[in-house]
């Protein structure tokens, strides 16, 4: 009888394909070429799967360290930013010209991470310089006006900072509550507008406290820096009976304090 594919009998068996080649069958898969070569075996290389898509162990639960011990309440936290806020738009529009009235003619021949050096020795500059040898007294005078000025407009940035970085901490965690001495005004209780408010001030304060932070190496980021205050201060201004010079000034608490040392149990919580 002939055979359906026209060469083969009934006794001879059909070709059936092998998944491997003949040579490879009596050896096991290596796991090695699981891991990257020359580099160590590590606990994770017998695993079949992609580590991007099925990670060997879960990445560990991160609390925010920023968060405030203790929080103040609402209308504390928005006249102590208000004040803040006040000082950098007087002060910081003017150390950034000053910086820029420095770098004019170098820009025109550095790149980026020099103007960022410059910037970063600029308001990192706490001492004064050493004066060189040889040089007259009345120049050596001169620089030393010079190097007093800028010591003390550094200084000035620098505490405009740190207190910018509490007071927006304390804003974008702030409870939403208000002081005892303010507890007989029912209009100030507008639990929907507060956490509107806090909702806004939370995202955006945390991009403006990463950009003080980034702004302390990179100059392009102080720009960045300027433009979220300017969004923070119309959540501000949205709160003249808090954040009001006049209702700065009555407020028990300034600024300048601690935070978690100064922050009881009281206030009128709004639920």
């Amino acid at each position: 009888m002939e055979h359906p594919l026209g060469h083969r009998n009934s006794r001879t068996p059909l070709h059936r394909p092998r998944l491997h080649h003949p040579e490879y069958n009596r050896y096991r898969e290596d796991l090695n070429d699981y891991r990257e070569p020359h580099r160590a075996r590590q606990s994770f290389d017998n695993l079949r799967y992609v580590e991007d898509e099925y990670p060997a162990q879960p990445p560990a639960f991160r609390p925010d360290r920023r968060r405030p011990s203790k929080l103040i309440p609402f209308n504390e936290a928005i006249g102590q930013l208000a004040g803040v806020l006040a000082e950098a738009k007087d002060f910081f529009p003017q150390f950034r010209d000053e910086f820029e009235g420095d770098i004019e003619r170098v820009r025109i021949y550095v790149d980026d991470n020099v103007i960022n050096d410059l910037w970063t020795k600029k308001i990192g500059l706490k001492t004064k310089i050493d004066h060189h040898r040889g040089r007259k007294e009345e120049d050596q005078a001169k620089d030393q006006s010079l190097v007093d000025e800028c010591l003390g407009r550094n200084k000035q940035f620098r505490t405009i900072c740190a207190r910018l970085d509490k007071s927006l901490l304390a804003a974008a965690y702030a409870k939403p509550i208000i002081s005892l001495d303010l507890q007989s005004s029912k209009d100030l209780l507008d639990e929907a507008r507060i956490k509107r408010a806090l909702n806004k001030l939370l995202p955006t304060g945390k991009e403006c406290m990463d950009l003080i932070n980034q702004a302390k190496t990179q100059y392009d980021h102080f720009s960045a820096l300027l433009k979220e205050l300017d969004f923070i201060r119309l959540i501000v201004d949205e709160w003249p009976e808090f954040a009001s010079p006049e209702n700065r000034t009555a407020s028990p608490r300034s600024h300048d304090g601690d935070y978690d040392d100064r922050m009881g149990d009281e206030g009128h919580e709004v639920s």
